[in-house]
């Protein structure tokens, strides 16, 4: 399928201004721009593309795997207005007649009109998409962890895990045990703050960081990663993981080395299973 249609954008840089859009594809087109902007594509999290100072006629991809994510903003911090086409097809637009043309004449071949809550700003608002973001201090004698789960609760919802980074702030390499658990414990000195955004629903799920002392055995172990020294990995997951409804179960981040910190960004959604 071809997307393609107007798009806004607000003054100044992301993620204030600008403006970014969850829409997937492995071709990228600029149609048509008020004025020279700055367009930066992603993967997940993984930036892929980064184009500066156009206005029209420019083209991206194929890329292997998909695009996800797409940040634009105008050089001159202005707002302004943009022609997109995002798909599978080359696309092209003539601005004197207003017409689309697409390089493959399937009749399915159409400009689909964008649903309305491609902001993934809005749709964290609507309760699709949430995130956190943590530092994991040293302790003495403990290995660092981080936890998702339902306050030690049975999970009332499904939590969809989509994405984890891991930076490792030190001198050697460290390894980590990505997990899911059948015992769950947040720690209520060290809860994390995540959807933060103006009208937006509370996730059913909390997120913690303390001592793997609180835990009993590994239910399932998903993942081994290591992070070389300072340095960040965004961690290659096979499938989503997923935390379902109707069962006691957490997601895990440890590290392997006593005493050493590290940072954590997960991202995940949330329904009802």
């Amino acid at each position: 399928m071809i997307t393609a249609k107007p798009f806004a954008i607000a003054g100044g840089a992301s993620p204030v201004g600008g403006a970014t859009y969850n829409l997937v594809g492995s071709k990228f087109s600029l149609l048509a721009a008020s004025e020279p902007l700055n367009i930066k594509l992603f993967v997940k999290t993984q930036q892929v593309a980064d184009l500066q100072g156009f206005t029209a006629g420019l083209d991206a991809g194929p890329f292997c795997p998909p695009f996800t994510m797409i940040q634009i903003e105008t050089q001159s911090g202005n707002a302004g207005n943009a022609i997109i086409g995002v798909g599978d097809e080359d696309i092209s637009y003539n601005p004197m007649a207003g017409t689309l043309t697409f390089s493959n004449p399937a009749v399915s071949a159409n400009a689909q009109p964008v649903a309305t809550n491609t902001n993934p700003l809005t749709s964290a608002q609507a309760g699709n998409y949430f995130s956190v973001a943590a530092v994991v201090p040293g302790v003495a004698a403990e290995f660092g962890f981080f936890q998702i789960d339902n306050n030690g609760a049975v999970n009332a919802k499904r939590a969809t895990i989509t994405g984890i980074r891991l930076t490792n702030p030190n001198a050697a390499a460290l390894s980590f045990t990505i997990a899911t658990f059948g015992s769950t414990y947040t720690p209520t000195t060290n809860p994390l703050q995540h959807n933060m955004l103006a009208g937006g629903p509370a996730s059913l799920f909390a997120c913690g960081v303390g001592s793997a002392a609180s835990f009993g055995g590994v239910q399932q172990l998903l993942k081994n990663p290591t992070v070389e020294p300072n340095s960040t990995l965004d961690v290659q997951l096979d499938a989503p993981i997923v935390l379902p409804v109707g069962v006691l179960q957490s997601l895990e981040i440890t590290a392997q080395t006593l005493d050493v910190p590290f940072t954590v960004e997960v991202l995940w959604t949330e329904d009802a299973g």
